[in-house]
């Protein structure tokens, strides 16, 4: 771009919402583009050029000039500057994935890319001193694509449990220990008994080398749901359906000890270590 354009305007300004499809048809994604800064750079520039709005940086010198918004600050911000030559014009952006608990692992592009409006980032050239013959461009994205990963965090604030006698039958023992899943796809929860060849016929653990038998469950009360747990085999849940953050930890692990009467000793304590492997699947 050679030296005969009078005056260089940028201008940056609202954001952009743009929608992103996933390639194999599983969803859409709203994705935030916010316009944050503008940039000149020139082999040989000249003097001259204002700034306006407001800034966190800023900087005009013949050859860079740029000025910066911070993310989250309102109102636009327009550069203006003399073009120099072999001018390399810049914006700087930043991206916003909106509602990301809902948007499903994949990925996502807008299909043609994106071309954005003159109300979000603005070129304009001025051929004369008084600013005539302007016309107005914007920049364009030619591929604009999003990766979204497999969300999946647990929380347990206690790895352990003391079972205690049941108001309901003196030959159990219940206790449970509570925990909080952040995942936007399923996962799977695994239980391993100590003995693993030993499983009951019911489908739980023989506890402690004893014929007493411990069963597991997943419970989530808010949701009014409770998944059985089989030694060595997966149980799948659904983790946007069963992720709710108004709650610390909304998720229970409940243990029922029974058979106490029939094999465990009066007086005597008894320990296991049962396993829980929690897992994304993806």
């Amino acid at each position: 771009m050679g030296n005969t354009t009078w005056w260089f305007v940028m201008r940056v300004g609202e954001p952009a919402i743009v929608t992103l499809y996933e390639r194999e048809g599983r969803g859409t994604a709203q994705l935030k583009v916010i316009p944050l800064g503008i940039r000149r750079q020139a082999s040989y520039g000249y003097n001259g050029g204002a700034i306006s709005g407001v800034t966190c940086q800023q900087h005009l010198s013949p050859r860079n000039a740029y000025a910066e918004k911070s993310n989250g600050s309102n109102g636009a911000i327009e550069m203006r500057s003399k073009p120099g030559t072999n001018v390399a014009l810049y914006a700087t952006l930043a991206f916003e994935l909106l509602d990301p608990d809902s948007v499903v692992p994949g990925v996502y592009s807008a299909t043609g890319g994106y071309q954005f409006s003159n109300n979000e980032i603005e070129i304009s050239e001025r051929t004369d001193y008084w600013g005539s013959s302007a016309p107005r461009t914007a920049p364009y994205i030619p591929d604009l694509s999003l990766v979204v990963g497999h969300v999946f965090r647990i929380d347990m604030p206690h790895t352990s449990v003391s079972l205690s006698p049941s108001y309901e039958d003196g030959n159990t023992f219940t206790g449970n220990v509570r925990f909080r899943a952040q995942s936007n796809q399923r996962y799977s929860i695994t239980m391993q008994c100590s003995n693993t060849s030993a499983p009951t016929t019911e489908g739980g653990c023989y506890f402690a080398g004893t014929m007493m038998e411990l069963d597991a469950q997943a419970r989530f009360p808010e949701q009014g749901m409770t998944f059985n747990l089989r030694p060595d085999i997966p149980t799948y849940i659904d983790g946007a359906e069963f992720t709710d953050l108004d709650y610390d930890y909304p998720g229970y692990i409940d243990f029922t000890l029974s058979k106490i009467m029939e094999y465990g000793e009066t007086g005597k304590t008894y320990f296991d270590t049962v396993s829980l492997t929690f897992e994304a699947d993806f």
